[in-house]
């Protein structure tokens, strides 16, 4: 092989590998980019959740406290007077709570006879 083709071999496999280099680094940047991002993206999530869960926790012990301060005359009286301010909140609450007892008072029906029938055999 002359030694002018010998030279263009080298210069092309120099170019490819330099080109392969080039990209594998483009690559460790990018990546590094999209881990820094990923991990940034979970810290913000878990410090939502963190901040939701301390305010459910807190009103839940705020609800525990008052239920817990209060008697029946006054539950009854605090419930009248939410109701009256939000009527529909209070009405689709209630549609369901009836659409939750029935399908429980259904499935108990039907399941039942089965379990009798199971018991009896």
């Amino acid at each position: 092989m002359p030694k002018t083709d010998a030279t263009k071999i080298e210069n092309v496999a120099a170019a490819v590998k330099q080109g392969v280099q080039d990209f594998g680094r483009s690559m460790s940047a990018r990546l590094d980019e999209v881990k820094s991002q990923s991990a940034d993206g979970l810290h913000s999530g878990a410090e939502w959740v963190r901040t939701a869960s301390e305010s459910v926790a807190g009103k839940l012990d705020t609800a525990s406290s008052y239920i817990g301060e209060s008697n029946a005359v006054s539950l009854t009286h605090d419930l009248r007077r939410a109701v009256t301010r939000h009527p529909m909140a209070f009405l689709f609450m209630a549609a369901a709570f009836g659409f939750c007892a029935g399908t429980v008072v259904s499935r108990l029906r039907t399941a039942t006879p089965k379990i009798l029938k199971e018991e009896l055999v």
